[in-house]
């Protein structure tokens, strides 16, 4: 299951609005996994407060976080476990970016941004 954001940037600085996404994932979404064991949730998302629904998904559950930032910081490649084990999907080198009118892995520019 791919759950995107559903609330807006402002209502990450609200307590009660990051417990109603918590609450939410907890009581709603994991319960419409058929299997919960074995079904993959993916969340993307923008990060906006250090307490927002992945860091509760790191802390409860111990999900690792893939970050795919718009700018690279440092040279980065991702490796994702696949049927045929891991693999390097993608590389990055330092202040590589992906141009605002695509956000796929096939334009990556790389240079100054």
């Amino acid at each position: 299951m791919i759950c995107g954001a559903r609330r807006k940037a402002e209502d990450a600085l609200s307590d009660t609005r990051r417990r109603t996404s918590n609450d939410w994932y907890d009581s709603t979404l994991r319960n419409r996994l058929n299997r919960q064991a074995e079904d993959a949730v993916i969340i993307v998302n923008q990060r906006l407060h250090a307490d927002d629904l992945v860091a509760h998904v790191q802390r409860e559950e111990g999900w690792k976080v893939l970050s795919l930032p718009a700018i690279a910081e440092n040279p980065t490649t991702y490796e994702f476990a696949t049927p045929y084990g891991w693999r390097a999907v993608v590389a990055r080198s330092a202040k590589c970016y992906i141009p605002p009118f695509c956000r796929g892995p096939s334009l990556i520019v790389c240079g100054e941004a």
